[in-house]
């Protein structure tokens, strides 16, 4: 309720606080890596992501989160494979397949690019349809436009 509001210091104490309780709760260390990257505190936030897949090996969202900020922080490599953790829990994570394409394209690995973007639109068509955007983004972005590809990523 505290984080919905805005009140992220105070959502960060009350985390805190359930965790001296209980250091083993998945939830408060989850909230407390998304309160945290909010404020742009990312290296606390992949700390927090971190132990909430300790706790809980099987959420594909904290892997999700976790590879999110490892890329805000220029981490590319490392954020593809815990966007791979996401995907292998949960086959179907279309926001997993997307943003690991996008790193990919940082990478210079195109063909994987190519592939996991293919994988975007297929669920794409099966759900919302907003992804369809992907494949021209990936044909757009050839090698030798890489400079650009990093540009619009940074």
């Amino acid at each position: 309720a505290l984080q919905d509001e805005g009140e992220l210091a105070k959502a960060i104490t009350k985390y805190d606080e359930a965790i001296r309780v209980e250091p083993n709760c998945y939830e408060a260390h989850y909230n407390k890596g998304n309160a945290l990257q909010k404020l742009g505190r990312l290296k606390e936030a992949i700390s927090c992501f971190q132990n909430a897949v300790k706790i809980n090996a099987n959420s594909s969202e904290a892997f999700f989160n976790l590879a999110n900020v490892q890329m805000e922080l220029k981490e590319v490599s490392t954020a593809i494979l815990n966007y791979d953790n996401a995907i292998n829990i949960n086959k179907e994570y279309s926001s997993a397949y997307w943003n690991k394409s996008l790193a990919l394209l940082l990478t210079g690995n195109f063909d994987e690019s190519r592939s996991a973007s293919s994988i975007v639109n297929f669920y794409a068509l099966i759900g919302s349809g907003i992804a369809l955007v992907s494949d021209v983004i990936i044909k757009f972005i050839k090698p030798k436009n890489i400079k650009l590809a990093k540009l619009l990523y940074e």
